[in-house]
């Protein structure tokens, strides 16, 4: 007879958690801190590459060439977009309507002085 009323019991119990378990409101996961970590990352990359070395910010400036070439490779293996506020390189390849995933702000030396840009990461 107990062992009865225990498979009675598991039974309810078990109907009642598949009732309510669906009815409770799903955690979103928080992923701000990824998102700003693969900001990090892509400006670890350029930065190690040498691309933001003797950086002068002119249209046939090598470093600027190298720095472009790396981001539209960086968006066509991974499809994440690239821009910097501070000069026109950056991702060339993006349709334009991504969203914006997150931003950096880093200094830079350009023309021998520090300058503060920002690298946006768009998908």
């Amino acid at each position: 007879m107990q062992s009865m009323e225990s498979v009675l019991s598991l039974f309810f119990l078990v109907f009642l958690i598949s009732f309510f378990l669906p009815l409770l409101p799903s955690a979103r996961v928080d992923d701000s801190l990824w998102k700003i970590q693969i900001a990090n990352d892509i400006w670890r990359v350029l930065y190690l590459r040498g691309d933001f070395n003797y950086f002068q910010d002119v249209w046939n400036d090598p470093s600027k060439i190298r720095l472009h070439a790396d981001c539209n490779d960086i968006t066509s293996k991974t499809g994440i977009c690239i821009e910097f506020d501070a000069t026109d390189a950056g991702s060339s390849n993006c349709i334009g309507n991504e969203r914006e995933l997150s931003s950096v702000e880093r200094i830079v030396i350009v023309k021998n002085a520090p300058s503060t840009w920002v690298l946006t990461v768009k998908i």
